[in-house]
């Protein structure tokens, strides 16, 4: 999740606009991420496999980073 809030940072976003991205990016690729599987298997390179999901999603409501 630091990792995805600072890379917003670094894109321009400032620090609350970073937290409450990341924090959202972090849950859609949680939820890609537990739609493959089970919750008692999931681990933390699950969640950023399907992290490129989460960003697809943002980019096709309109948000531009």
């Amino acid at each position: 999740l630091s990792g995805i809030i600072g890379s917003l940072m670094a894109q321009g976003l400032n620090g609350s606009e970073s937290a409450i991205l990341g924090v959202y990016l972090h849950g859609v690729a949680g939820d890609h991420a537990l739609a493959g599987g089970s919750s008692a298997s999931l681990i933390a390179t699950d969640v950023i496999s399907h992290l490129h999901l989460a960003f697809k999603e943002i980019l096709t409501i309109g948000i531009n980073l």
